[in-house]
């Protein structure tokens, strides 16, 4: 038996099989029928199980590759072709990764550490480059992102938010960092 994703229109299977899509669009919950995958951080503080180029997600549908292809662009200014976007996630021992370039995850494995939450020169110029926090992408495109856009392109690769709340930041202490870094921007 499958149902369709109202959000981005994945067929799933109910029931066995993990596919990460109806927990990002049912974040709370559900019928037993829905399908549900654990969360997967990566060493950056990504979430895999999210991101339609995670290779579940796009086994599960492989159109979506154009849909990230474009996306990416539109709020992070890079294009990918779509048929080079698939990745394992970087958790694994030698990944099909899209970004093969990346200075975080070499770093993190070097160190001994899961992600960069746990590192003692948090935050450091290579995680500098990949962090990620929505009114930040909202800021630099210069306008509200639609819920969808959100789900798709912005909420798997939010990560300064997930390592702050790692590192036990209080709520207080991100607000008053995410002024500062907004401070620092303008």
């Amino acid at each position: 038996m499958w149902e369709r994703c109202g959000w981005c229109e994945i067929t799933l299977p109910k029931g066995g099989l993990t596919i990460a899509h109806c927990v990002r669009h049912n974040p709370s919950g559900g019928s037993d029928a829905e399908v549900r995958m654990e969360e997967i951080l990566t060493r950056c503080g990504y979430r895999c199980d999210l991101c339609l180029a995670y290779t579940p997600n796009v086994t599960a549908n492989p159109s979506n590759r154009k849909k990230l292809s474009d996306g990416w662009f539109k709020y992070f200014g890079f294009r990918l072709p779509p048929e080079e976007i698939q990745c394992d996630g970087c958790m694994g021992d030698n990944p099909r990764l899209v970004d093969s370039g990346c200075l975080v995850r070499p770093c993190v494995l070097e160190k001994g550490l899961d992600n960069c939450a746990q590192c003692a020169e948090y935050v450091c110029d290579r995680l500098k480059q990949r962090l990620v926090s929505l009114e930040e992408v909202k800021q630099r495109v210069g306008a509200e992102i639609p819920e969808d856009d959100y789900q798709c392109f912005i909420r798997p690769y939010e990560n300064k938010l997930r390592l702050e709340e790692l590192r036990g930041l209080p709520r207080q202490e991100r607000k008053a960092q995410a002024r500062r870094t907004k401070a620092n921007i303008e």
